[in-house]
């Protein structure tokens, strides 16, 4: 089997059709595709730069968010069947991604799906924000399709404050973080 056979990406189906109506129409040229667990590993390269761009986006390469995962330990998330990755394609190029759990109460029969991670491709801004309605679009079919009652995410980031309620999010709680790894 010669080289770039064996790295070729299998060609990704419509694993799960939504049940539910899509939330807006369809925009020009994406489309969004979900990732079974088997085929995640094709994948590797996008999960890389998804998390590596979260993690520090800044011109001057600094640290942005001070996650500690890896990589490597998101992918076993995604092989392990734990999170779902969802991707948004612009023509033939991956411009957007997220990856989704599920999340609630372990004793009840309804559950909420956590947005993990989500990345828009930043060298466009014009098509970041079309590539984010249009992924968060797609997460909320999916988690329809699942049965889920709530889309939860959490961020640090101040500017959220501001996009989140045009996507539809609203406020419902505080979460109190104490860091017991560092000196006060």
């Amino acid at each position: 089997m010669s080289r770039s056979a064996a790295k070729k990406k299998p060609a990704l189906r419509v694993v799960e059709k939504p049940q539910a109506e899509p939330a807006a129409p369809p925009r020009a040229g994406l489309e969004l595709r979900i990732v079974p667990k088997e085929q995640a590993p094709f994948w590797s390269d996008v999960v890389a730069r998804m998390v590596t761009d979260i993690k520090v986006r800044r011109s001057d390469g600094t640290t942005r968010h001070a996650v500690s995962w890896t990589p490597d330990q998101v992918m076993q998330v995604l092989t392990d069947g734990r999170g779902t990755l969802l991707l948004s394609f612009h023509g033939k190029r991956v411009v957007g991604a997220a990856i989704v759990c599920r999340d609630g109460d372990q004793f009840a029969d309804q559950f909420d799906y956590l947005v993990w991670m989500a990345w828009a491709e930043p060298e466009n801004k014009v098509l970041a924000r079309q590539v984010r309605e249009f992924t968060q679009d797609g997460i909320e079919d999916f988690a329809r399709s699942k049965g889920a009652r709530c889309l939860r995410w959490y961020s640090a980031r101040e500017g959220w404050k501001r996009i989140a309620p045009q996507l539809g999010y609203k406020l419902t709680s505080y979460c109190f973080a104490k860091r017991l790894d560092e000196v006060n």
